[in-house]
């Protein structure tokens, strides 16, 4: 049994980190049993096709599997979004969630750092994420690229991000939150990243990080339409 102890003020950026670590272990174990090949040390520029609205989700399929051609998908998502209609805008959004977790190695990096659900808890957690962290790739671009992309953060229920955030799945919301505080995390305490994971008190202190937490906050607020293992941690915490 997986036993998880949960302190009463257990900051938000770990749980999102510790909520995605477990996740993974449990959905994506087969992960690297997908054939790369030869290809995909090819220059991803040009590798990756122009995207539009229409072929963006088989264009992230295609690619899902490689960093460094899903952050081609998600500068290609950038440029497409200069023409796109309100209505394609929003595709390419939520596009742009997943292209933003594939371009980091997530999977790759968690696995790396954890082999058992039971390694998981408040003691460890500062330092597994750090590690964690570590292990990803591309993650200043991918945070640039990405807040570059989504909307501007807005409570009015008629604004873009509002439009955008209510038709993006709990759980790519979820995931990319954690992508961007990774990111924040190795932008500004590359030398003690646990530190900062400890020490996050929910309060945004950069744009960046503004937009995680509210990605974050509307993917908790969802629970319920959270799917698989994301849904279960969730119950199990009481959140």
């Amino acid at each position: 049994m997986v036993y998880i102890c949960i302190m009463k003020h257990f900051r938000i950026f770990q749980f999102l980190l510790i909520l995605a670590a477990l996740a993974l272990c449990v959905s994506c174990t087969d992960f690297f049993t997908s054939s790369m090949g030869k290809w995909a040390a090819r220059d991803p520029d040009k590798l990756v096709p122009v995207v539009n609205a229409g072929n963006v989700n088989d264009i992230l399929s295609r690619f899902e599997n490689d960093p460094n051609a899903s952050l081609a998908v998600l500068k290609k998502i950038k440029n497409a979004m200069a023409n796109a209609s309100p209505e394609d805008a929003i595709v390419l959004q939520n596009a742009a969630l997943e292209a933003a977790v594939n371009s980091v190695g997530l999977v790759q990096a968690v696995l790396g750092v954890v082999t058992s659900l039971d390694e998981i808890n408040v003691g460890s957690a500062p330092q597994k994420i750090a590690d964690a962290v570590n292990g990803m790739k591309n993650l200043g671009s991918v945070g640039d690229e990405l807040f570059a992309i989504l909307p501007d953060v807005d409570d009015d229920p008629d604004s873009d991000f509002q439009k955008f955030i209510t038709q993006a799945s709990p759980d790519d919301l979820a995931f990319a939150a954690v992508v961007l505080l990774a990111g924040e995390a190795k932008r500004q305490a590359e030398n003690d990243m646990a530190g900062y994971v400890d020490n996050f008190d929910d309060k945004p202190k950069t744009p960046i990080e503004e937009l995680a937490m509210a990605l974050a906050n509307e993917a908790l607020a969802r629970d319920g339409e959270l799917s698989g293992p994301l849904a279960d941690i969730l119950d199990s915490l009481n959140l």
